[in-house]
């Protein structure tokens, strides 16, 4: 990863960190009545959004939510290792 670039790390396996943002409840919001996203969804969808990615690397290959949000996001390169 080139210097230039910031690197974030959203750990979600000891739990899911909660973040308190307009912008992350009105996205989270959209994502469940406009996408019909599930809760679990629309909230990981948006807390990812926070951080506003390019891209990002995830090592849970089997996650479903992960692979919604490749979808949803097509402007955002979604890697699973």
């Amino acid at each position: 990863v080139p210097s230039s670039c910031e690197i974030g790390v959203l750990p979600i396996r000891e739990g899911l960190p909660i973040t308190i943002r307009f912008s992350f409840f009105r996205r989270c919001w959209i994502n469940y009545v406009r996408e019909k996203l599930s809760l679990r969804q629309s909230y990981l969808s948006a807390l990812i959004d926070e951080f506003k990615p390019r891209a990002v690397i995830t090592f849970e290959d089997n996650n479903p939510v992960l692979g919604v949000y490749a979808e949803l996001r097509s402007d955002v390169l979604v890697i699973s290792i």
